[in-house]
């Protein structure tokens, strides 16, 4: 397989706006595209300012999980390291650049919380929780929702904290989510005995 591919470049014209961002996931999340990496709302505007650092994951979470092409459009000379983190999350790209190459979707929406997922190679799942509450939400992800069989022992790696959670879920998987954040979770079933 190749290694993963961003392009950089950048644009003079920037839209910073929360609800720009928030209207393009909302297309995408109605998408339904059966073939791969044919999707482009636009480049990244991770880095340009108008957006907390909990709102550039959230928007590079969805881009990857979508896998819509990673454009870079900040002007990568001046890039904070915050920046360059989000961006250089080897995890989420390799989400992005799976090779099954199929899209998540919005699967759950409960008032201000989302749920997203899709389906990886090697009969792994994507999640992306996203809370766009100005508050802290509990989100729970159902089994039923992301095509997962009831009773499966799932293991859950935290893609934004690079680390695997100790315990494993049965069902569901529900996490507290921060004001306008996500977190992002690769799930692989497990037998009872790992």
């Amino acid at each position: 397989m190749d290694a993963p591919r961003v392009i950089w470049c950048q644009e003079g014209r920037r839209f910073h706006q929360e609800s720009r961002l928030l209207r393009i996931m909302f297309i995408a999340g109605g998408l339904n595209l059966a073939s791969t990496w044919t999707q482009d709302p636009d480049m990244l505007e991770v880095g340009n300012g108008g957006m907390s650092n909990d709102e550039y994951i959230v928007h590079f979470s969805l881009w990857a999980a979508s896998k819509t092409p990673l454009l870079i459009g900040c002007d990568v000379r001046n890039m904070t390291n915050e920046t360059l983190t989000i961006l250089g999350n080897d995890e989420v790209i390799a989400v992005n650049q799976d090779p099954l190459g199929l899209q998540a979707k919005k699967v759950r929406m409960e008032g201000d919380h989302e749920v997203w997922a899709g389906p990886l190679f090697g009969f792994r799942t994507v999640v992306v929780q996203l809370n766009r509450s100005p508050e802290f939400r509990p989100i729970t992800t159902e089994w039923d929702d992301i095509g997962i069989p009831m009773n499966t022992v799932v293991e859950a790696r935290d893609l934004w904290e690079h680390s695997t959670l100790e315990k494993r879920f049965v069902n569901r998987l529900g996490v507290n989510v921060r004001p306008h954040a996500c977190k992002m979770f690769l799930l692989t079933s497990r037998p009872l005995s790992q």
